[in-house]
């Protein structure tokens, strides 16, 4: 697992990390978080640059998978910011606090990486 994190003094307000690393198939899944008090602010974003950078140089991947609750618009959005392409919905395979959420998996693969390897 690769983490980034971002810091407001001794605070941390915002990551991002790289999990279910596949070199077989040279792929991994990018997920990210930020606190509301930089909500808006780019701080998510600048994390997920520097890991999608790390993954397409470091990790030789050729696919990043982003998955997000069908309900969280500002992570699509983000993620489509970034140049992710939705792929489709995966009914019923999230459980947050024993309810079942559907998922959205978006991805960015080949060519699409390599805007990332110079941040």
């Amino acid at each position: 697992m690769v983490v980034a994190g971002a810091f407001d003094g001794t605070t941390i307000v915002a990551g991002a990390l790289l999990l279910h690393h596949d070199p077989p198939a040279a792929a991994v899944e990018l997920g990210c978080w930020a606190t509301a008090a930089v909500q808006g602010l780019g701080v998510a974003r600048a994390a997920s640059e520097v890991l999608i950078a790390c993954a397409s140089a470091g990790l030789a991947v050729e696919r990043i998978a982003w998955h997000c609750t069908t309900a969280n618009s500002r992570s699509r959005a983000l993620a489509e910011r970034l140049g992710f392409r939705y792929e489709g919905t995966l009914r019923s395979a999230y459980v947050l606090h024993g309810v079942r959420h559907d998922l959205d998996v978006l991805s960015l693969v080949g060519a699409e990486l390599d805007g990332f390897a110079q941040h």
